[in-house]
């Protein structure tokens, strides 16, 4: 065999050996290539469906119904379909339960293999506004002889050894003296406003702890439980003359109440009042309300609390709390009595003034507050872990990314 011949029988097992090794490489190179392909398109399709389940709970706090939405399918859940660079997402909301339920599905055109979809079930986020002695919106103002500090109910009543120096007052208003304390006001703890705001401080005011504008907390308006607005209403109740009423445990909604001359009123606990009317809950003359057990009322109209003012028989804050959905600048809850008043004033959209010379044991939340009379605001730290008559919406209470093929 000529040399010739040898050469091109090698060339040709050469070649045969090559090809044989590089057909398989190659089909791994574009067997990974394609995995990696789709693993890029499948992430993105999951922070597409991510952006999905965000973009229901933003719009959820908007508009609880999300009548914005559509329903592309008509199975009565509003869905909606939007992109997000090269992913899309559609999501659809079972509002038929007791809390919705988010179905949120992320894709790449043309990628197959690259869904994800994610399955979360949303419960209300509730929060803790009630950690402050006052604490509000747009304003705080304290004159007179009045001072703020702290104690813990669960420890036993004011006194002694329970009493401290967190008496914060707070405000998320951002304008120079967002909070202004003159007179001889004291505040036994913190003084925040928000981002840019001041404290401003003249006679014999003092701060004793510190002073910062890192105040920005979340207080949101008043939500009226639905079982008591489709109570039928009971009207006007009003207690007047030498009257002794009681009103039983129970859930009730009037227009008003009103206890004037020598009346007293006595709320037996638990109780949940609705009121409706534009002057709903007014105290005058030697009129009293006595609270026995745990009391809420819930109001939309303007409070004036005088004469002998509530007696709360616990003596726990926690157990007499007033939520205002008011939304008038002024007066929305006025405390012009002497006695102490041991309880929870929420009035996220309106003002409360005190001017009485009685104190206060509990906390105030308010858009405005002034504090113009000779009595102390006691803040209850025992008030820290209780919810607030209002939500900021959703947060996930479980999350389930239901078609992942990546998981471990």
């Amino acid at each position: 065999m000529s040399r010739k011949a040898i050469a091109l029988i090698l060339s040709i097992s050469v070649l045969i050996a090559f090809v044989s090794i590089s057909v398989p490489i190659l089909s791994r190179s574009v067997s990974e290539s394609n995995l990696a392909r789709r693993y890029v398109a499948s992430t993105k399709a999951f922070w597409g469906s991510e952006a999905g389940v965000q973009r229901a709970i933003k719009d959820l706090a908007s508009d609880s119904n999300l009548t914005s939405w559509g329903d592309d399918d008509n199975d009565g859940r509003p869905d909606i379909t939007f992109s997000l660079n090269t992913a899309t997402c559609t999501v659809e909301v079972d509002l038929g339960g007791s809390n919705p339920v988010v179905y949120s599905k992320g894709y790449v055109s043309g990628i197959t293999g690259s869904d994800r979809n994610i399955k979360v079930n949303l419960v209300p986020k509730t929060t803790h506004p009630f950690t402050y002695a006052g604490l509000s919106k747009s304003s705080l103002t304290m004159s007179g002889n009045g001072k703020t500090d702290s104690y813990d109910s669960a420890q036993g009543p004011y006194g002694g050894s329970n009493k401290g120096s967190n008496g914060d007052v707070g405000t998320n208003g951002i304008t120079a003296g967002a909070i202004s304390l003159s007179g001889n006001a004291t505040v036994k703890g913190d003084a925040l406003t928000g981002p840019g705001g001041t404290v401003k401080i003249s006679g014999n005011a003092e701060v004793t702890e510190s002073i910062s504008d890192t105040c920005n907390e979340e207080i949101p308006s008043v939500t009226v439980p639905s079982s008591l607005k489709s109570l039928p209403s009971g009207g006007s109740y009003n207690v007047d003359g030498n009257d002794n009423v009681t009103i039983s445990s129970g859930n009730y909604k009037f227009s008003s109440i009103s206890v004037s001359g020598n009346g007293e009123l006595i709320l037996q606990g638990p109780m949940n009042l609705y009121l409706m009317g534009s002057s709903s809950f007014s105290i005058s003359g030697n009129g009293k309300v006595k609270v026995i057990g745990a009391v809420k009322i819930y109001t939309d109209g303007q409070c004036d609390i005088g004469g002998n003012g509530v007696v709360n028989n616990s003596n726990l804050p926690k157990n007499f709390m007033i939520y205002s959905t008011y939304t008038g600048s002024n007066n929305g809850v006025k405390i012009t009595g002497n006695g102490d008043l041991y309880g929870v004033i929420y009035a996220p959209d309106t003002e409360v003034k005190v001017t009485g010379n009685g104190d206060i044991f509990g906390s105030i939340v308010a858009d405005n507050i002034i504090l113009s009379g000779n009595g102390d605001v006691h803040y209850d730290e025992a008030l820290a872990s209780v919810s607030g008559p209002g939500s900021s919406g959703y947060s996930v209470e479980t999350w389930n990314d239901e078609d992942n093929p990546y998981k471990l």
